[in-house]
């Protein structure tokens, strides 16, 4: 089976594999060579199949993004907040710590 790099212009998504760069974490490449490939044959069949379990389960696809599901008329279900997973994800400090981490990432 052969394999097909995931790159433009062939797909409409740019990987930038930092981990496989000496940008990442460690100071080292991780990878030789910065790439994401997948099976030719088997990406269509993994995205039927992720399509035949997302409708059985009550999943509408995004047509225009093999990758986007949403609820059908998702306003029927009602709003979940921290009490509902018994950990309190949305404090005030959880909120500030996760834009902060966002903002050094994104700026360095």
């Amino acid at each position: 089976m052969a394999l097909v790099e995931i790159a433009p212009p062939a797909f409409d998504v740019d990987i930038h594999m930092i981990y496989a760069t000496a940008e990442n974490f460690t100071g080292a490449p991780v990878y030789g060579r910065a790439g994401c490939y997948l099976h030719g044959d088997a990406a269509l069949r993994n995205r039927l199949i992720l399509l035949g379990l997302m409708a059985s389960a009550g999943w509408d696809h995004y047509l225009n993004e093999w990758w986007h599901y949403q609820l059908f008329e998702p306003r029927r279900y009602p709003l979940l907040g921290d009490s509902a997973s018994g950990i309190n994800m949305m404090t005030p400090e959880s909120i500030v710590q996760a834009a902060a981490t966002r903002d050094t990432e994104t700026h360095g």
